[in-house]
């Protein structure tokens, strides 16, 4: 079967219910009212990390369900995390099902990643965020050819811009 990203779009994506109740802390804990901000996070620390994340017991209860198109986006956005997902499944994503599934597998294994970072930053949103952006291997100083193709965005740049500004400063977007 071919999975289309209309598919995609409209699928109803869910944790674990344990995950759903750290996806909640992680919300109180940003200061984030959108329940995607830390499941794209967890999904995307999760891609991030060496392996596969181990599959999800059968008889594990799922937590509240986020459609496809929040969760990912839409357009250029969905297709991208959808092939970040399969390509890190090495292509074998032959269902909606299975997608359904691996999704939810990354963003539990994504949550207790952001879990342990938060314990290494000691509780603390800076030293968090610094901690994603070193393990990412972001750089902490813009530059370089992003500058060059948006001098109106130019401040926006770099992990430092995100890191460094204030809240009512970043509420424009990036």
């Amino acid at each position: 079967m071919t999975i289309t990203l209309v598919d995609v779009a409209g699928a109803n994506f869910r944790p674990d219910e344990d995950g759903d109740l750290k996806n909640n802390e992680f919300m109180t804990r940003l200061g984030v009212k959108a329940r995607y901000i830390p499941a794209r996070l967890a999904i995307a620390r999760s891609l991030a990390a060496q392996g596969s994340p181990p599959p999800l017991e059968d008889h594990v209860e799922l937590g509240r369900a986020i459609k496809g198109d929040t969760l990912f986006g839409t357009g250029a956005s969905l297709a991208t995390w959808f092939a970040l997902i399969v390509q890190k499944a090495d292509g074998n994503v032959g269902s909606l099902k299975e997608l359904l599934s691996l999704v939810s597998a990354h963003w539990s294994r994504g949550l207790s990643l952001l879990e342990s970072e938060w314990r290494h930053a000691d509780g603390h949103e800076f030293a968090f965020i610094r901690r994603l952006v070193d393990v990412a291997g972001l750089p902490a100083r813009g530059g370089g050819r992003i500058a060059d193709q948006a001098p109106a965005r130019s401040r926006y740049r770099s992990a430092s811009y995100l890191l460094t500004s204030q809240p009512e400063a970043r509420s424009g977007g990036l």
